[in-house]
């Protein structure tokens, strides 16, 4: 009953909750959460913290305590802890060997790290800073390219985001997000929510918008605290979709490409603030701060 009622409690909120992005050149409309204004504005970052060589690769991006993220690089079996204050990495662990590491959750005493061919490894807090993680492989393959990871917290589990091919078996188009429980280690074959192109562009038609220009994939999820929506971001096509806990399109928006050189990860801490990594790409890595505009 006291789920029932939290997740009555989100989708009310979700009434009450629209995300109004800025980007380049276009004015911040106004929304509201239980009547107060709210924005983040993508063209604005309120800072942006520069990282170091050793994460011009970071890809994924997780919230792991307070003032702290979590961080993974797609070469290094490594899990940096990077303090926001600080602006620098204090601690390293190190869980596996080289490889294609993508996405990165904390749930609970346990830190999990997704690999592109779906294989998540899980890692206790309690252990050192060198550890060999506990192994658990998904029936995805190389060709789903899995790249993002994040946390339901209303059906308890880990969202696989693809950005390669959005099924296991018969071939369905779009790009999907397929759940795994860290409860009991129990994979679900069939995704759990399922975006298509012609989905996005029915969207984009209806907002008066111009249809997607490239292709897309989804290189990073997160929910939002507050309003309990997931936020999917894509490196591919440089842009954000907002979906509801039905899996309903709520937004599109386009990231303005002045920032957002190579976006792989995305998180939010518990108060609303949105964080939003970029890979190096010829430049400098880095982590955009967005904080809340009332």
């Amino acid at each position: 009953m006291e789920r029932n009622f939290q997740a009555l409690m989100r989708k009310t909120i979700s009434l009450f909750f629209l995300l109004i992005v800025s980007c380049a050149g276009s004015e911040i409309d106004q929304g509201f959460v239980l009547g107060e204004n709210v924005s983040y504005d993508l063209s604005n970052p309120d800072k942006t913290i520069y990282l170091g060589l050793e994460l011009d690769e970071i890809s994924g991006l997780g919230w792991f305590d307070k003032g702290i993220l979590a961080c993974v690089q797609d070469e290094e079996g490594i899990v940096y802890l990077f303090d926001l204050k600080e602006e620098k990495v204090i601690r390293r662990i190190s869980f596996k060997q080289s490889g294609d590491y993508e996405g990165i959750e904390r749930f609970r005493d346990h830190i999990y790290v997704v690999k592109s061919n779906g294989t998540i490894y899980r890692i206790p807090l309690n252990a050192g800073d060198k550890v060999d993680a506990d192994e658990f492989k998904t029936p995805l393959k190389s060709d789903n390219n899995i790249e993002a990871l994040g946390f339901d917290s209303e059906a308890g589990h880990l969202l696989l985001g693809s950005k390669g091919k959005g099924y296991i078996g018969k071939e369905k188009k779009g790009k999907s997000l397929f759940a795994y429980s860290p409860s009991d280690d129990h994979f679900r074959d069939e995704p759990v929510f399922r975006i298509k192109r012609k989905q996005i562009n029915a969207w984009l038609e209806e907002a008066g918008k111009k249809s997607l220009r490239s292709g897309y994939g989804f290189s990073g999820v997160a929910q939002h605290p507050i309003a309990g929506n997931f936020y999917i971001i894509s490196s591919e096509g440089k842009y954000m979709v907002i979906i509801d806990v039905e899996g309903n399109m709520i937004s599109y928006y386009d990231l303005p490409r002045k920032y957002f050189k190579q976006p792989e990860g995305i998180c939010f801490d518990p108060s609303g603030t949105m964080y939003i990594s970029n890979e190096a790409r010829g430049g400098t890595a880095n982590i955009m701060i967005f904080g809340l505009k009332e």
